[in-house]
């Protein structure tokens, strides 16, 4: 309608031949503008496909970057080929970058996506319900990790499992590093968050891996251990065991208090053992009624079963607040050791298999809540240690120098105290909950 009105004045004024060499030197123009920028297309194209296949992700982000920017990224086009290709590949950096790229360009309803997400879980060996999509969706521009860290406290029966492990590896038994504060009567868990980091448990996984390498190498044929092995029998697994037996009695149920509140705990004896369970109340009215203990009590912590004959454990690290925030996203770190409490057995990652052992180390928050991280541990071959004055230098040579993986100190053994773990590998723990918690004193 413009055009045939302005033809129709440029006829009137005598003006159509100027006005004819406009319009024709504007389409020029635009032709210019459609081929450069289809040039732009092609070779942002083909620089995003060669980041993600040589799994560069900074350079996969600034291109991210440029393409929203020029607009030039037909989102579900382009991130199903790319998504389609990556799992093909079965490469997980590809996969990531793909998955990445997908969630920038608002493409994740592609019919490709789903797929994606499956074979990197595969790939990476996932645990099973670890949300993929949600770490995409929490995961800051620039950031190279896929972390989440949901609150699964609202799993009373996964909560009420992290409470008997506090309860049964509990021993009132002071040393110096609790600093003259009273020792607290029990430690009651407020809140359970799991830690959800893949590039940490990949790091992980290799690292296990390897350790079960040397294992078998060390093994003479015929046998199943090498000569000498020590199976380490952790304190954390007396409850994890108990846990599985007690929730093996589905027959079994337990009376709610009439007087209790959703949320709260309750004390009552274990129908099995005998001893006292502290579990949390339902958020459901069940006031007054018997529910059967496996709802009350889970059976195992989440994930893959522990590799007892590479000493795979559960063991408990105390720390501050913030220093939990950090080790959960950027994993431990060695060069830090000792700078909270002293390195007895060497430069390392120090452990304890009793919560009041790494209670020690924990510092209150402004609300007066502590922090202590549950971890999965492989500590593989134990170089272990019953010394009064252990040479740190000969324990550190034993696992970096020699052919052990960890340090067993027992403290327990020679001062009457507590079994300590030391690693000197980050990537033989993997924070799997952060816990937290009050001292509940006398």
């Amino acid at each position: 309608l413009v055009s045939t009105t302005l033809s129709g004045v440029t006829k009137a004024t005598g003006t159509d031949s100027w006005f004819d060499e406009k319009i024709e030197t504007a389409k020029a123009r635009i032709t210019d503008a459609r081929r450069s920028m289809a040039g732009w297309r092609e070779q942002l194209e083909n620089q995003m496909e060669e980041a993600i296949t040589s799994c560069d992700e900074t350079r996969a982000e600034q291109l991210l970057d440029n393409a929203l920017g020029l607009q030039v990224f037909t989102g579900d086009r382009d991130a199903g080929r790319s998504l389609r290709e990556a799992t093909v590949a079965g490469d997980p950096k590809r996969l990531k970058g793909a998955l990445v790229a997908a969630r920038r360009l608002h493409a994740v309803d592609v019919p490709e996506f789903a797929p994606a997400v499956a074979k990197y879980k595969e790939v990476r060996r996932i645990p099973e319900g670890w949300d993929i999509e949600k770490m995409l969706a929490e995961r800051r521009a620039g950031e190279a990790k896929l972390i989440s860290r949901p609150d699964v406290s609202g799993n009373h029966a996964l909560r009420a499992l992290v409470q008997l492990m506090f309860d049964r590896t509990l021993r009132r038994v002071e040393t110096r590093d609790r600093r003259g504060e009273p020792m607290p009567l029990y430690l009651q868990v407020v809140q359970v968050a799991e830690v959800q980091n893949a590039e940490m448990w990949a790091d992980y996984l290799v690292r296990r891996e390897a350790i079960k390498g040397d294992i078998r190498r060390a093994t003479p044929p015929g046998a199943s251990l090498p000569s000498g092995y020590m199976l380490v029998d952790a304190e954390t697994q007396k409850a994890l065991t108990e846990a599985e037996v007690t929730a093996a009695s589905t027959d079994v149920h337990v009376r709610i208090p009439s007087t209790s509140s959703p949320g709260s705990l309750m004390d009552v004896d274990n129908p099995v053992t005998g001893e006292v369970l502290r579990l949390t109340v339902p958020t459901a009215d069940l006031s007054g009624r018997e529910v059967a203990i496996t709802e009350l009590l889970a059976a195992s912590l989440p994930g893959p079963r522990l590799e007892t004959a590479a000493n795979e454990v559960w063991l408990f690290h105390g720390t501050k607040s913030f220093a939990a925030e950090a080790i959960v996203s950027n994993d431990f770190r060695v060069d830090l050791a000792g700078s909270s409490a002293g390195s007895l057995y060497g430069r390392g990652i120090y452990l304890a298999e009793n919560c009041t052992k790494a209670d020690e180390y924990s510092y209150p928050d402004r609300g007066g809540l502590y922090t202590m991280l549950v971890c999965r541990t492989t500590l593989g071959k134990v170089h272990y240690n019953a010394e009064r004055l252990p040479d740190p230098r000969r324990c550190e040579d034993a696992c970096c120098k020699g052919d052990c993986h960890s340090v067993l100190g027992d403290r327990k053994a020679c001062r009457g105290t507590f079994r300590e773990f030391c690693v000197f590998d980050e990537d033989q723990v993997y924070p799997n909950y952060v816990v937290t918690y009050k001292r509940i004193l006398p």
